[in-house]
């Protein structure tokens, strides 16, 4: 039945999403050279003798960036024409698909400022940015949160689960 297995690759989408959210959160912490750039507030430096990735983080910054990646993750699963483009090159059999890393930046208002992809480039990037540069987050990131956030992408179409 074409529900359930979209409502069972929903469901392996978020659950990967949330195995790598301990990484999202802890580069949202450690934010980036890039992120000076950036005109979104900044958190300031940690007291001395004590780095970023030693604070806890906080709850809100979690829920947030959860959110951000299931967001993504849906956004990449449409069925959309640049949606399957982005598939093919994904679920080839025959290459290990790239490994994608987004920076992005997120305004007060929830609306996407700036993405930055690592690993890849040409068409394919082109149509990843298409996807979620449309992507909204109704109330925008906690006010001292970091940017920007560092999602690791798996964009191409999941298996039924069995």
């Amino acid at each position: 039945m074409v529900v359930h297995k979209s409502l069972s690759w929903l469901a392996s989408a978020i659950a990967r999403a949330r195995m790598v959210l301990a990484g999202i959160c802890s580069a949202a912490v450690a934010g980036s050279s890039a992120a000076a750039a950036a005109p979104l507030p900044q958190t300031p430096p940690p007291p001395a003798g004590q780095s970023r990735a030693a604070q806890p983080v906080p709850q809100a910054w979690r829920i947030f960036a959860e959110r951000v990646q299931s967001t993504f993750q849906i956004a990449l699963a449409g069925e959309g024409s640049i949606q399957q483009r982005i598939h093919a090159v994904f679920d080839d059999a025959e290459h290990k698909p790239p490994e994608v890393i987004a920076r992005v930046w997120i305004t007060p208002i929830g609306t996407v400022e700036r993405l930055d992809l690592e690993g890849v480039e040409g068409e394919l990037a082109v149509d990843i940015r298409s996807v979620l540069m449309t992507s909204d987050f109704a109330g925008g990131p906690p006010l001292d949160m970091p940017q920007p956030l560092r999602l690791r992408l798996a964009a191409g179409r999941q298996p039924p689960s069995r």
